[in-house]
This record gives structure tokens, C-alpha cells and sequence, in this order.
């Protein structure tokens, strides 16, 4: 919890000497998410939308923030304005694959989490996230050959993210 103290002072100073700093919103909005303050983060990320509504991070912040409120539909605009802003940052892909895994979407989501890895290959979340896309596929196919292919491109993915993660 210090860690955040400090932090939330720092962006509340910032926001103090300038109502319209668009990165201590955005900064703050990230703080309150980690901590499971939604409501808030979502506060934060809005008044940076507000100030700078043609910055990708701030729909980009969104996007987790209604995620994680169990808004699917408003994250997916979320990111998808993210990537029309800018369609070459790895996490914008990886958060709008995330919420079509859970939609259950996995062909979308299988899409978002190959092209987020293509723009980061060290992308440890969008590994595992990919290889969890193709666990469900596995288990959805009746196809024994299918499920095995699934079940090994899974395990690919397991063992990259863990490289990555030691490495």
C-alpha cells in the first residue's frame, strides 16, 4: 500500500498544479486499478479522455477499467478506439483479446493475441493469454487431432511465457 501512497501523492500534486495534466490522470487512473478501485480508475481515465481524447492510453486505461466492471461491450469500443489511434502497440491488441476470450469470441481473441505478439514478442501476458484461447478450443472440439494440435500450441505457449519470464 505505500507504494501507492507515494504515488497518488505525487499524481495529486501534479493534478494540483495542473487540472489539465493529461498523464497524471492516466498515471492515477492505472494506481487506483491495481489497487481495485474501479470506480475511481474510471473517474481518472474519463478526465484524461477529456483533456486528451485523441491519446490511445487513456481508452486504452478504460478498457481495463471497464473490464474489469464487467463491461465488455464499452471495453471492446474502449480498445478498438485505442487501435484506431494507434494500431502498433502490443497492449491495445492484448487488452481487446482478452475481453473476446471472455465473450467467448476465441477466433477474434486468437487474432488480437498473435498480432500483440507480432508487435512485442516478449509479451508474457499475451502468451499465456493465447495459450489459455487455446486450452478452450481444445476443450470445445470434438476433433481428437484438432484438440491435440490446441493442446500442443498451448503448451508452446506455456513454455514461452515461462522462458520469458526467466529470462
Amino acid at each position: 500500500m505505500e507504494q501507492y501512497d507515494e504515488s497518488f501523492y505525487y499524481y495529486n500534486q501534479a493534478i494540483l498544479l495542473n487540472p489539465n495534466y493529461f498523464e497524471a490522470y492516466n498515471g492515477r487512473g492505472m494506481v487506483y486499478g491495481y489497487m481495485g478501485n474501479h470506480l475511481e480508475a474510471y473517474r481518472d481515465f474519463n478526465r484524461a479522455i477529456q483533456i486528451e481524447p485523441r491519446n490511445p492510453h487513456g481508452y486504452n486505461g478504460r478498457g481495463f477499467t471497464n473490464y474489469a466492471l464487467g463491461r465488455y461491450n464499452e471495453a471492446l469500443n474502449d480498445f478498438n478506439m485505442a487501435i484506431r489511434m494507434n494500431n502498433s502497440d502490443s497492449k491495445f491488441y492484448y487488452g481487446r483479446g482478452i475481453v473476446n476470450l471472455t465473450l467467448g469470441k476465441y477466433e477474434e481473441a486468437m487474432s488480437d493475441f498473435d498480432r500483440s505478439i507480432k508487435l512485442d514478442p516478449s509479451n508474457i501476458n499475451a502468451y499465456l493469454a493465447r495459450g489459455g484461447a487455446y486450452t478452450k478450443l481444445a476443450e470445445l472440439t470434438n476433433d481428437v487431432n484438432k484438440r491435440n494440435e490446441y493442446l500442443d500450441k498451448a503448451r508452446s505457449d506455456l513454455e514461452r511465457s515461462q522462458y520469458l519470464e526467466q529470462n
